[in-house]
């Protein structure tokens, strides 16, 4: 299948091949989905800062940053928790920072 492009009313003088159409169709789902995960992300961020102005509501004293570190930590150990009680996992922990891999190797 192909469509017809015409100009103006004028009798169809060129078709568009069906794998641009595809394409085109293709190009538009992608769009679609883009514009889904930075409603996700945009989701994500606004949950973030409810969470910290809540925090802070309840913790006299503390900082956006101090809260900001906090949940980094919580996701950091949680995805070291989650790593460790996966069963067939193949994850190796090397040091970090200049150098600290030259015994290593």
């Amino acid at each position: 299948m192909s469509l017809c492009l015409t100009d103006g009313g004028k009798p169809c003088t060129q078709r568009i091949p069906q794998n641009v159409l595809t394409l085109n169709r293709k190009v538009d789902e992608c769009k679609a989905l883009g514009a889904g995960i930075a409603r996700q992300r945009q989701a994500i961020i606004n949950g973030l800062r409810e969470s910290v102005v809540n925090f802070q509501s309840e913790v006299e004293g503390i900082g956006s940053k101090d809260v900001m570190e906090m949940m980094m930590m919580t996701q950091y150990f949680d995805t070291m928790k989650e790593m460790g009680t996966t069963g067939g996992a193949t994850t190796i922990f090397m040091p970090a920072g200049p150098g600290a891999v030259v015994g290593q190797v």
